[in-house]
């Protein structure tokens, strides 16, 4: 599965603003698994496991994140994200991003400004969370 980033957009599938009756609609013939993440969140999850991909919503039942787990490929400006290394990711975009957030074990990292994060294990990159600009 290829998932195309749009930045502060979403994906060319999935964008922000879009609700989950609309996301669901379109994908009703995919096995969908909701869940709460944690206790903080302000509303449920749709993970929709053929595409590796999560759906995060805010209290009004409307898009304002995707995650996308290792497995997919996640293009940005055609270049796939997960095809990097997490330190050559981070020679590429840090760069290009003015605003920039490390996590303090720099196993986590947030570009504000190109509308997302990436976190990684042992250099390996585990996850990406695209998202809108109203997320943070």
């Amino acid at each position: 599965m290829t998932h195309e980033l749009i930045p502060f957009v979403g994906t060319k599938d999935v964008q922000f603003g879009e609700s989950r009756k609309e996301i669901r609609k379109r994908k009703e013939n995919q096995e969908i698994e909701t869940f709460k993440r944690n206790s903080f969140s302000a509303n449920s999850t749709d993970y929709f496991k053929a595409e590796c991909m999560y759906i995060e919503y805010d209290k009004r039942d409307i898009c304002e994140a995707l995650e996308f787990s290792n497995g997919v490929k996640l293009l940005y400006n055609d270049k796939d994200l997960f095809s990097y290394s997490f330190n050559d990711l981070r020679k590429r975009f840090d760069i290009l991003s003015k605003k920039i957030e490390v996590e303090v074990d720099g196993s986590n990292i947030t570009y504000h400004d190109l509308g997302f994060s990436v976190s990684a294990k042992d250099g390996i990159i585990e996850s990406i969370l695209v998202f809108s600009k109203n997320y943070w």
